[in-house]
């Protein structure tokens, strides 16, 4: 399995320069780059003292479309992402986290909210991987990024 985010990194020049970042992907390009570095004998390290607040504030729908870009551009490049147990113990932190800074009675506003946001991930997520199989023309109206899904890329 390959996993890179260039959320916060710092590579080689020459490695950057020896390996182009794809801009044919609709997302993943640092999954595909780092997957092409490991296989010409490359090693990625983390250092967790490299910290970066990022975040994003999407709707719900946005976050639909953003992991059916995700699971679709894994799709395409063959990598597996996690699985359901990780899922499910992302869930189970997400809700821990909650009562603990929100506390029982505000906790039971947001949960609601991280049900649907993980209904959405997950629902995105597996559309995404399985996008071959769903009308092309329905997929425009599931992504993130529509220009993406134009004829001459699924005729490909």
């Amino acid at each position: 399995m390959f996993f890179f985010s260039n959320v916060s990194s710092a590579m080689r020049r020459e490695l950057l320069l020896r390996f182009r970042f794809p801009d044919d992907l609709i997302m993943s390009e640092d999954q595909a780059w780092s997957k092409e570095v490991i296989q010409h004998g490359y090693k990625i390290v983390y250092n967790p003292k490299s910290i970066v607040y990022h975040s994003h504030n999407y709707s719900l729908i946005r976050v639909f479309q953003r992991f059916f870009d995700s699971g679709a551009s894994l799709k395409d490049l063959n990598l597996k992402a996690g699985n359901y147990k990780e899922s499910i113990k992302v869930i189970y932190e997400e809700i821990k986290f909650c009562l603990k800074e929100l506390g029982l009675t505000k906790s039971l506003f947001y949960l609601p909210y991280v049900a649907a946001y993980e209904f959405m991930r997950h629902a995105g997520f597996i559309l995404g991987q399985n996008y071959k199989r769903l009308p092309q023309n329905l997929l425009p109206y599931l992504s993130f990024h529509k220009y993406y899904w134009n004829k001459n890329r699924l005729e490909k």
